[in-house]
């Protein structure tokens, strides 16, 4: 009884897209890719991370076709009903047991589950990582003090660590136990996404407000005479601008209510905004140090 193929419609297909920039994390996850690529000291280096870029939306067409061409939509759309499956089975099963299933092995699932738990690790740890520099960036900066930058004997970041720790068990404490954790979590990407934007701003006009960065920049390369910068810099904007119209449009991602929404985004920046004038305040009165310096040049790394 179940349509396993429906007639496709775009207004239905659109809105996934939002889905799938919560669940990459899309302005976060671009934002640790430039962190690295800022690091890229010639245009070899950058070609490098564009192509490794590139082989992973390779990678993905090639098991979609894979996909396509084996199982297919109209087996997974069946299997994942509550329709026709055996009792003991639950309504909605894994990958893990489809594929297993299919094949007819056991170990295939065992397999799969076994590296399904091996990736949840070493995610958790590029995670920390990434939160453990922005720790470091913001003490760098003098937004935090010098004792989060500390180091053990073994050179390891301990309390940024624990930092990070502590928040991520509040957080997953918080994710379990409220129903407004995903609501949240777009107001927190839609916040991101104008970082991200203001980012491609600066890329689209630096060529011109200020050139001696430009030229110490990775590349001077050009396309029918425009910088490559500047139009990597657009497309971010664009792209950003279309997430936000995305979870503007479709309330389904949590955000029925305007007012809250704009309650959250700009209180956000707004507390941003004092935490940062406070601090450089403090600085000011206590040592003569002037924290507004600290972004009058691109920073070494």
């Amino acid at each position: 009884g179940v349509v396993v193929n429906p007639p496709f419609s775009i207004g239905n297909t659109v809105p996934l897209l939002g889905v799938l920039a919560i669940a990459t994390i899309y302005p976060f996850i671009s934002a640790a890719y430039s962190g690295e690529l800022r690091q890229a000291r010639s245009t070899r280096t950058a070609n490098v991370m564009a192509l490794a870029g590139t082989a992973a939306v390779v990678a993905i067409a090639i098991f979609g076709v894979i996909f396509l061409h084996t199982f297919g939509t109209a087996f997974v759309t069946a299997a994942n009903s509550a329709t026709g499956l055996p009792s003991s089975i639950a309504a909605s099963p894994t990958y893990f047991f489809l594929l297993s299933a299919s094949v007819g092995s056991v170990l295939v699932g065992v397999i799969l589950v076994f590296t399904y738990a091996v990736y949840w690790p070493l995610n958790t740890y590029c995670n920390f990582m990434q939160q453990s520099r922005i720790i470091f960036a913001w003490a760098f900066d003098g937004l935090l003090p010098e004792s989060t930058t500390r180091l053990s004997r073994r050179h390891s970041p301990f309390v940024a660590l624990i930092a990070t720790v502590i928040i991520s068990i509040a957080t997953l404490f918080w994710s379990l136990h409220s129903s407004t954790f995903l609501t949240v979590i777009v107001y927190a990407t839609i916040l991101a996404l104008i970082a991200m934007m203001l980012v491609g701003l600066s890329a689209a006009i630096v060529p011109w407000r200020r050139p001696e960065f430009y030229r110490g920049g990775a590349t001077q390369a050009r396309v029918l005479g425009v910088p490559v910068v500047t139009i990597a810099g657009v497309a971010s904007i664009l792209a950003g601008s279309f997430v936000w119209w995305l979870y503007l449009h479709y309330p389904e991602f949590g955000v029925s209510s305007k007012a809250n929404m704009l309650e959250w985004v700009f209180g956000v920046v707004a507390a941003a905004l004092i935490f940062y004038y406070l601090v450089r305040w403090i600085l000011r009165a206590r040592r003569g140090v002037k924290l507004e310096l600290v972004y009058a040049e691109i920073p070494p790394e």
